[in-house]
């Protein structure tokens, strides 16, 4: 986990093993997803949440166009014979 969780609670008790997540809400942009993590991680979150990954924000620029898939599931599962 990167992203600090401290003050956040469990959505009921005993649901513990179904962990959370922190990170922005609504559509956007590949840029706003990075200022986001960028301005948490450069925060050091991980020297009060020992739990998370210690490792700064670094920029990478991708070397070839990256391929995102996205996979529809209208709730029912088709089988095929091959």
């Amino acid at each position: 986990m990167r992203n600090p969780m401290v003050g956040i609670h469990v959505a009921a008790l005993g649901q513990e093993s179904i962990h959370g997540v922190v990170g922005p809400m609504g559509p956007a942009s590949i840029e706003d997803l990075e200022l986001f993590q960028k301005a948490v991680l450069e925060q050091e979150p991980w020297e009060s949440e020992t739990s998370l990954v210690p490792l700064p924000w670094k920029t990478v620029t991708p070397n070839r166009d990256i391929t995102v898939a996205i996979m529809w599931d209208d709730g029912y599962v088709i089988h095929r014979n091959l």
